[in-house]
């Protein structure tokens, strides 16, 4: 498939302001050397959502633990004392949900789960922060396929991550 000609001239004003704004000459418009994404407002986002987001999960990570879990606003209590509770309350139910359905696959490490959960090191990732409050509620009551398909796209610090 031939590449098609662009024509820097052919761009309304605005457009054309947008790409310099962004620092792309004419020149690299018209020999298409430059990405246009950042441009167009898709520097740290993909173009075409999840499908886009799983073929480069190491750039995407965060896009995708952000569109995989279903985004529930969680209750948080009013004192540092009670979030900390409930933060931990809720760790402790996804650590039991994903210890309950999935030690029994061969890949299962109890280790890489612990720190995905409550943060620490893991193998694939290193440093990793733990689950937050809305991950964590989520997790504690997702079934095994909801578990699996969240651990599928294996990004760097993905809370799901099971082996």
């Amino acid at each position: 498939m031939a590449a098609r000609s662009r024509n820097w001239e052919s761009l309304s004003p605005a457009y054309r302001a947008r790409l310099s704004r962004y620092g792309i000459t004419k020149s690299q418009y018209e020999s298409g050397t430059r990405s246009l994404s950042g441009a167009r407002g898709h520097g740290a986002t993909p173009e075409h959502g999840l499908k886009d987001a799983r073929k480069n999960p190491q750039k995407y990570g965060d896009y995708i633990r952000k569109k995989t879990v279903k985004q529930v606003k969680p209750k948080v209590p009013s004192s540092l004392i009670a979030q900390a509770h409930a933060l931990n309350a809720a760790r402790d139910a996804a650590f039991l949900n994903m210890v309950s359905r999935l030690q029994d696959y061969v890949k299962f490490n109890r280790e890489t789960v612990l720190a995905n959960v409550y943060g620490g090191v893991t193998a694939e990732s290193g440093e990793v922060p733990g689950m937050d409050l809305a991950e964590a509620q989520w997790t504690s009551s997702a079934d095994t396929e909801e578990l699996r398909s969240n651990a599928e796209p294996q990004y760097r610090g993905n809370p799901w991550f099971y082996h």
